[in-house]
């Protein structure tokens, strides 16, 4: 979660293939990597309690590490402020994909411009 709460990234019911987005901003902008757990709400929707109290099982753990850029200058670093996107994709097989978008590697960049 974010500060203790989940992001909704993707829709329950969404048509396949779905994906989502979100931005984070790291604690440290020298943070080597960050983990990304992905769940389901599985909480039953005709319960009374089903808005106050939700029931969320697993779907995976992803960890990814961060490029360590030599200096930190400009950018999503400048001001003390680092930040990344997180995505996921489901596809129409099922297929579960979670994904992270770090501004700061030349090669992420470099793969989102084509």
């Amino acid at each position: 979660g974010d500060g203790g709460r989940f992001v909704l990234l993707l829709e329950g019911g969404s048509t396949l293939p779905a994906r989502g987005w979100a931005e984070f901003v790291l604690g440290d902008v020298r943070q080597p990597g960050v983990t990304v757990v992905a769940v389901e709400d599985v909480s039953s929707p005709s319960s009374s309690l089903a808005q106050l109290e939700k029931s969320y099982q697993v779907v995976g753990t992803f960890h990814f590490l961060l490029h360590r850029p030599k200096k930190w200058e400009g950018g999503s670093a400048a001001g003390g402020e680092r930040r990344v996107r997180v995505g996921m994709a489901l596809d129409v097989d099922g297929k579960f994909t979670a994904s992270v978008f770090d501004p700061n590697d030349p090669e992420h960049v470099r793969r989102w411009r084509k």
